[in-house]
């Protein structure tokens, strides 16, 4: 039985490994489930798209900022999701455990992560941020990827896929007026929802990140945990098929937007969806976008392709020159308490405009925002992980794991 010992991993679980040893990018050498520097570069980037799509310039602006804020809006969060999913793997034994049984005390670890992520979400959400927080639904979403981190990645990808698609549809018949509002009556009957949090009908189905259609995104993350990462070959193929995922999903949504007669996507609208004041708007043919936060197949589909094509290239990056990215990977390594960071700033500064208002700021002002909050968060981070091993937030979870579970 090989000897364990704990180290911290990321930014919300640590990892199980055993003794550390150098892994480069040789095909002959074994795989640790030990700590990828290139994962952290991946969520270093997922960072600044972050702070792109919350203080950086209009996606309608023009230049060569709107642009690269278009390529932020919802697929810097599919990153992010995709990587969570991808930490639980590693931080249950990688690809050394594919198709294993989860060890009950690796087990009781995440669902002690999964209360605290819920927690400090639930907490943000009832202060009143202006920016939906993402950690409530991680909670939810740790919990359900428990029986999936026992398959092999093949499984994985394949209920990935088969999700991706399904779930949309699911979702659109949800929220029909003859569903949803009944689910909304009953949350009165919700703790979160009555001391002000976000309700398990916003969480599962209707808020920002909804835990139905994001659970596609962590379960591919977990199918990535399993494969052996630090092989050229395996990220060669992994950004093969990424690539090829996300160009057929979002070329597919493409052709049929120029291709699909507008007059006959309104009248199957009309016919078959439903609008009102009941709150729901059910439109069937909103399932051919594939823009930001839409949750339909090709988004789904096309985010998670570009997420397993930034893993792969952030691990080969990273193996190659370490030093080069160590600021993005310091940030990367303490993204959660960089994330709460700047939604206190933000609050703190009064910018909920740019996020939430009508009229958000001119683009010379949203560029100048995004650079000064990703200069001082890389610096700060850089700084911090000099002389710690783990971030403020991070540390404080890993305390309590520790002691708890």
């Amino acid at each position: 039985m090989p000897q364990y010992r704990w180290i911290q991993h990321d930014c919300t679980v640590t990892g199980l490994v055993d003794e550390p040893t150098a892994v480069g990018d040789d095909e002959s050498q074994p795989s640790v489930a030990g700590r990828i520097t290139g994962v952290d570069l991946a969520r270093g980037l997922a960072v600044l798209g972050m702070f792109a799509v919350h203080v950086g310039p209009d996606p309608r602006a023009g230049g060569v900022a709107g642009p690269m804020a278009y390529a932020s809006q919802g697929r810097a969060s599919i990153l992010f999701a995709t990587l969570a999913g991808l930490s639980l793997a590693l931080v249950t034994g990688g690809p050394r455990t594919a198709g294993q049984t989860v060890p009950a005390v690796l087990k009781r670890r995440v669902v002690v992560r999964a209360a605290i992520i819920f927690a400090i979400g639930t907490g943000l959400t009832i202060w009143g941020t202006a920016i939906p927080v993402i950690l409530a639904y991680y909670g939810i979403l740790f919990l359900i990827a428990l029986p999936f981190l026992r398959l092999r990645p093949a499984t994985n990808l394949g209920i990935a896929a088969v999700l991706a698609v399904l779930t949309p549809i699911v979702s659109i018949m949800l929220r029909h007026p003859a569903v949803i509002t009944p689910l909304k009556a009953a949350e009165r009957f919700d703790p979160v929802s009555r001391i002000g949090g976000d309700g398990l009908t916003n969480l599962f189905l209707t808020g920002g990140y909804p835990v139905l259609t994001w659970t596609p995104f962590v379960i591919g993350g977990i199918a990535l945990g399993r494969l052996e990462l630090q092989r050229s070959t395996v990220r060669r193929k992994l950004i093969a098929g990424g690539a090829s995922v996300a160009l057929l999903a979002y070329g597919g949504a493409w052709v049929l937007g120029k291709t699909v007669n507008g007059a006959a996507v309104a009248s199957f609208d009309e016919s078959h969806g439903t609008t009102g004041n009941s709150g729901a708007d059910v439109r069937w043919t909103s399932l051919l976008n594939a823009e930001g936060h839409t949750g339909t197949p090709f988004e789904i589909l096309g985010g998670l392709g570009i997420a397993i094509v930034v893993v792969a290239c952030c691990i080969s990056v990273a193996n190659r020159i370490p030093r080069a990215v160590a600021p993005l990977v310091a940030m990367g390594s303490m993204s959660l308490t960089v994330y709460v960071g700047h939604l206190i700033a933000i609050e703190a500064m009064d910018m909920a405009a740019r996020d939430g208002g009508s009229s958000p700021p001119p683009t010379g002002e949203s560029v100048l925002s995004f650079c000064t909050f990703a200069a001082i968060a890389v610096v700060a981070s850089w700084i911090w992980m000099r002389y710690s091993r783990r971030g403020p937030i991070e540390e404080c979870i890993h305390r309590v794991t520790a002691r708890v579970s």
